[in-house]
C-alpha cells in the first residue's frame, strides 16, 4: 500500500513539473518571438522617422512588409501616416502637412496565447 501511495505521489509531482516545464518553454518562445517582432517594428519606425513629411509623402502608400524570423514565424509590418496642419486638424494630403503622425503596426502569432498579437509604435515627424 505504501508503495502505491509513493508511486502516485511521484507521478503527480512529475506531471506537475513536466507541465510547468512545457509552460516555461512556451513562454520563452513567445518572449523571443515578441522581442524580435518588436525590434523589427522599432527599426521600421526609426526608418520612417528619419524622413521629413515631404519625403514620407513620396513613400506612401506603404505596402505591408512580411518578415520571417529564425524558426519560421511570420511578422507583418505596416505603416499608417496621418498628416496634420498647423491647427492640428487632420488633412488628407500628407505632402501639405505641417507634421505627421507615423504609426507602425506589427502583427505576429503568439505561441503562448495561440492567437495573433498586434503592437503599435508611434512617432511625430516634422
Amino acid at each position: 500500500m505504501e508503495a502505491v501511495v509513493a508511486v502516485s505521489l511521484v507521478t503527480l509531482v512529475s506531471l506537475g513539473l513536466f507541465s510547468g516545464g512545457l509552460m516555461i518553454l512556451k513562454m520563452t518562445h513567445h518572449n523571443r518571438v515578441a522581442f524580435e517582432a518588436r525590434t523589427l517594428g522599432i527599426q521600421l519606425l526609426e526608418e520612417m522617422s528619419a524622413n521629413t513629411v515631404t519625403e514620407l509623402a513620396t513613400l506612401m502608400p506603404f505596402s505591408r512588409r512580411t518578415n520571417h524570423l529564425q524558426y519560421g514565424e511570420t511578422v507583418l509590418r505596416s505603416v499608417d501616416v496621418i498628416g496634420h496642419d498647423a491647427s492640428q486638424a487632420v488633412i488628407p494630403n500628407i505632402a501639405d502637412a505641417e507634421y505627421a503622425e507615423v504609426h507602425v503596426n506589427i502583427e505576429f502569432f503568439s505561441p503562448l496565447t495561440r492567437s495573433f498579437t498586434t503592437n503599435t509604435f508611434s512617432a511625430i515627424v516634422r
